[in-house]
């Protein structure tokens, strides 16, 4: 059975608050690291516990909440994205105008 894990939250302006992992829940999360390591579908290794920790806070926490309240652009993206659109458009023109046609209809000689 594995120890308990003691992990401590600290906030600035704020008294840091602990919490415990009991024993059994480190074999439960020690299991799941296995099983996870020896997955050969899964393709990935997990070093420890603090490494699982931060995958599962990474994507379960912190990467829903950059999906919801996503960073703003740098500026200037705004004014190269519209960039972007004009010559797309351009092209998408240029193209256009190059197409040749593979088949044409020819009208048969001495008229339809």
């Amino acid at each position: 059975m594995a120890g308990k894990t003691l992990i401590t939250f600290a906030q600035e302006g704020l008294d840091p608050i602990p919490f415990e992992v009991s024993p059994h829940m480190m074999d439960k999360i020690y299991q799941k690291i296995e099983r996870t390591n020896q997955s050969a579908v899964l393709g990935t290794q997990i070093a420890g516990a603090a490494d699982w920790w931060l995958r599962e806070t990474s994507d379960k926490i912190i990467q829903p909440l950059l999906a919801e309240f996503p960073d703003p652009d740098p500026q200037g993206v705004a004014e190269r994205m519209v960039r972007i659109q004009a010559l797309q458009a351009e092209i998408d023109e240029m193209k256009r105008h190059a197409f040749v046609l593979p088949v044409s209809v020819v009208a048969p000689e001495g008229g339809v």
